[in-house]
Formats: C-alpha cells, sequence, structure tokens
C-alpha cells in the first residue's frame, strides 16, 4: 500500500501512538532496508499485547502512572501560576502540588452525594486519562 501511496521502494515514514507502535515495531523488522522516521509514543510491549488478553495487561499498562502522575507534579511547580493552575505561586513544591491535589480529590471523596456533578470516581478518571496523554496535561490543567 506504502508503494501505490509514496512510490516504489520509498522510505515508510511513521508516527504510531498506543496500538500504533504495534505498528510500528512490525513496520522495522518486516521492512528495515525501507524504515524512514519511525516515532513510536505511548508504547505498547509486543509480547505482552500477543500473548495476554487486553483486561490481564491493564496493570502493565498503567506501570509508570505513579512517576508520570510525580513528573507532572514537578513541572506543574516549577512552571508556577502562570504555567499551571494547580501551583499557586512561584515558589509552590511538587509536594504541595500533590497535596493540593489528595486534598481535592479527598474533599470529593468525603461530601459527595447523587445530586453532585461529578464524583470522585470522574475525578480520578480524568488524571488517569491524562496521566496516559501526558502531552495534553497543559491544556487541562491551565
Amino acid at each position: 500500500m506504502f508503494d501505490a501511496l509514496e512510490g516504489p521502494g520509498s522510505d515508510i515514514n511513521l508516527y504510531g501512538y498506543s496500538y500504533g507502535t504495534i505498528l510500528g515495531y512490525w513496520v522495522t523488522q518486516m521492512f528495515p532496508e525501507r524504515s524512514g522516521k519511525i516515532i513510536l509514543d505511548g508504547v505498547v510491549d509486543p509480547s505482552n499485547w500477543a500473548l495476554y488478553q487486553p483486561y490481564l495487561g491493564w496493570d502493565l499498562s498503567i506501570a509508570d502512572a505513579e512517576s508520570t502522575y510525580k513528573g507532572f507534579t514537578e513541572v506543574c511547580a516549577t512552571a508556577g501560576p502562570s504555567g499551571c493552575s494547580l501551583a499557586k505561586s512561584n515558589t509552590e513544591t511538587a509536594a504541595n502540588i500533590d497535596a493540593r491535589v489528595e486534598g481535592i480529590l479527598s474533599s470529593v471523596y468525603e461530601s459527595w452525594n447523587e445530586t453532585d456533578k461529578y464524583s470522585y470516581t470522574d475525578m480520578a478518571d480524568v488524571i488517569l486519562y491524562y496521566l496516559y496523554r501526558v502531552c495534553w496535561f497543559q491544556s487541562y490543567f491551565h
């Protein structure tokens, strides 16, 4: 198909995200001589993908969520209020940001009732969603 689109023998350039990283892996293994610019982001482990049912690999998919969250709090603290709305001053630390997020989640968890628009689970889901999509942190938290 690539020959038809780009011409016979041309380099295969690919940006693969999540499942697309599996495709990128296959392209580089099947056509190493034609692999051009290959970017793989949100890499899926091809062995786990092939060997396990998707629901069994969830813990592997979020293995780095804690370190990603820690990195987010550090970047947020460094950015200060002009770059991250969770930072209240230019002297914020990552620990302050983490405590603030934990406080917000605890408050929602302890006070939620059926009439509230968002639950603790909704908020935790948003955080997990953006931990998996690190490049969108800034647009959501600012």
